[in-house]
């Protein structure tokens, strides 16, 4: 089936934590160096929210069969020396 790209919405936060701290704890194997807090969806989501609550910041989930299996999150950076 196709997936399907639709605006990020705030019902996506729990599997989009669950993503995000599954990712971290495979990251984690190779860098562990990085911190382990991420690997918590608890935490996970928090960073989640954080991120999406900032001023221009913009997402969009990918749904396969209705199921999340990625996301993007991004924020328009307005720099006085570079621009956007």
């Amino acid at each position: 089936m196709a997936i399907a790209i639709v605006p990020f919405q705030d019902e996506l936060l729990a599997d989009a934590a669950e993503l995000l701290a599954q990712r971290h704890a495979r990251d984690r194997q190779v860098l562990p160096d990085l911190p382990p807090r991420f690997a918590e969806p608890a935490i996970a989501r928090t960073a989640i929210v954080a991120t999406l609550r900032r001023p221009h910041a913009h997402g969009v989930a990918a749904l396969e069969n209705g199921r999340l299996c990625g996301y993007l999150i991004g924020e328009m950076v307005f720099d006085p020396v570079w621009g956007r």
